[in-house]
């Protein structure tokens, strides 16, 4: 049976958000908006490889966001920005500073 993309998506949300469970400290209401913003920023990519590839790193990295969520919104964003790229065979560089605006 094929997973469908929505119910990939909230797999790796699911995955990022336990990651940085310490963070929200019981708070459900912050976990909740984690999960919202996060979620709202996964659907954004449709690259599956690198969308699962920039949440195993974020949720790598869950505990140093403490409860930052714009933080770990904007780590999953440039990492796949970086990994479709990197895949693409273009220079990385130049492409991620602009990231910077």
């Amino acid at each position: 049976a094929k997973v469908s993309v929505v119910e990939k998506d909230v797999d790796l949300v699911k995955m990022i958000v336990a990651s940085m469970a310490d963070g929200f400290k019981g708070d459900a209401r912050r976990a909740a908006l984690a999960f919202q913003r996060l979620y709202q920023v996964v659907r954004k990519y449709c690259d599956e490889e690198a969308k699962t590839a920039a949440a195993e790193i974020v949720s790598a990295m869950g505990q140093e966001f403490r409860c930052d969520i714009g933080a770990a919104c904007d780590a999953f964003e440039r990492l796949v920005v970086a990994i479709v790229l990197a895949k693409s065979g273009k220079p990385i560089t130049r492409s991620l500073d602009s990231l910077e605006e």
